[in-house]
C-alpha cells in the first residue's frame, strides 16, 4: 500500500468534548491523500473510548503525560507522509484547508512549510472579532521575530525539514512551535495562503488564555537567545530591540501582578536595556503594571496576560 502524501498529527490531552468536532473537520477535507495520527498525551477522560469508537481510519497512539512537544515528536516518528499537518485537538479546518495549502507547497518546492490564515472562535464555535495579523512569505525571519503570525493548526510542513531541524524542543513548556518556526525560517522560505482556512478555538482550557507567567518569561528569553545566536544580519537591530523591550515589559507586568516584585524588577530592567532611550525607573513601570488597564481595574486588578500567540 503506498504511503499517504500527508500525515495529520493531532496531539490531545483531556479534550473528549471537542476532539470529535476536530476529527469531523478532517473527514470533510476535499484533499483525501492523508493518514490521521492522534497522539494521546496521557488523557484521563473519555478520549480513548471516543477515538476507538470512530468509524474513520485513525491511528491512535498513547504516551504518559510529557507535553505537546513530545507528543508531536512521537507522532512525527510514526508518520509516513512526505508532508505533515499539525492540528490541535480543539481547532477546526475548513474543507479546503489541505487542498489549498498542499497546492501552495507544490508550487514552492524549496519552502519548508506552508500555512493559511485563521479566524478565532469561542468554545461554542462563534467567530470572534479581533485584530488580524499580516501574513508573510519567502524569507520570514525578521517579521516572524517581530510577531507570531503563524498558528500551528494552520501549518503543513515537509517532514524531512522538521526532522532535519531537530523537531520540537521538548524542554519548552510552551512556544515550542514558535521556536521551531523561527529555526526553520533561518534556512528555508515559507509560503502563505491568505485565506482563513483554519478556526482557532479559544476557551478556558486553552493554554493561550491561562495567563501563565512562566510562559511569558520563557518567550522573552527565547527571543533574546534567538537574537543573540542568529540575529546578526538577519534581524534589524531597531526591530529586535523594540520587540525585546516590549516582550520583557509584558513578562514583567504579568509577574508584578502575581506580587513577585524581585523578578518583575529584573524583567523591567531587561526591557529598559533594550528600549535604550527609556530612563524611567523600573518602579514607575511597576506601578503602572499594578494599576492595570481600566478593564483590569474594573475586575479588581486581576486581568490576565495572554501568552505568545497574542503578540
Amino acid at each position: 500500500m503506498p504511503c499517504p502524501r500527508v500525515s495529520i498529527v493531532i496531539p490531545t490531552y483531556n479534550r473528549a468534548s471537542l476532539i470529535g468536532q476536530t476529527l469531523d473537520s478532517v473527514d470533510r477535507q476535499t484533499f483525501r491523500d492523508f493518514e490521521v495520527i492522534v497522539l494521546d498525551d496521557g488523557s484521563t477522560d473519555r478520549t480513548p473510548d471516543l477515538i476507538r469508537a470512530r468509524h474513520g481510519p485513525v491511528r491512535y497512539l498513547r504516551q504518559e503525560r510529557r507535553g505537546a512537544a513530545a507528543a508531536r515528536n512521537h507522532a512525527l516518528a510514526e508518520a509516513q507522509g512526505e508532508l505533515v499537518a499539525f492540528l490541535d485537538s480543539d481547532d477546526l479546518w475548513l474543507p479546503e484547508f489541505l487542498e489549498e495549502v498542499v497546492s501552495a507547497l507544490n508550487d514552492a518546492p524549496n519552502a519548508a512549510l506552508g500555512y493559511s490564515d485563521f479566524r478565532t472562535i469561542d468554545a461554542a464555535g462563534s467567530v470572534l472579532r479581533g485584530h488580524r495579523k499580516r501574513q508573510h512569505g519567502g524569507n520570514v525571519v525578521a517579521p516572524l521575530f517581530a510577531s507570531i503570525f503563524i498558528h500551528t493548526s494552520c501549518v503543513v510542513a515537509r517532514r524531512e525539514r522538521i526532522l532535519e531541524a531537530g523537531g520540537f524542543d521538548e524542554q519548552l513548556e510552551a512556544t515550542e512551535d514558535y521556536d521551531l518556526w523561527l529555526r526553520l525560517s533561518l534556512t528555508y522560505p515559507f509560503v502563505s495562503v491568505p485565506k482563513p482556512l483554519c478556526l482557532r478555538r479559544t476557551h478556558n482550557g486553552s493554554l493561550s488564555r491561562n495567563g501563565n507567567v512562566r510562559i511569558l518569561i520563557r518567550k522573552a528569553q527565547l527571543l533574546e537567545e534567538f537574537y543573540r545566536d542568529h540575529g546578526n544580519g538577519a534581524i534589524p537591530r531597531d526591530l529586535a530591540r523594540c520587540r525585546l523591550a516590549k516582550t520583557f515589559y509584558t513578562a514583567g507586568k504579568a509577574t508584578a501582578r502575581h506580587w513577585d516584585f524581585t523578578e518583575s524588577a529584573g524583567l523591567f530592567r531587561r526591557s529598559m536595556d533594550y528600549a535604550g532611550s527609556a530612563r524611567a525607573m523600573p518602579w514607575y513601570l511597576l506601578s503602572l503594571a499594578l494599576r492595570g488597564s481600566p478593564a483590569d481595574r474594573g475586575r479588581g486588578g486581576n486581568g490576565q496576560e495572554q501568552d505568545d500567540h497574542s503578540t
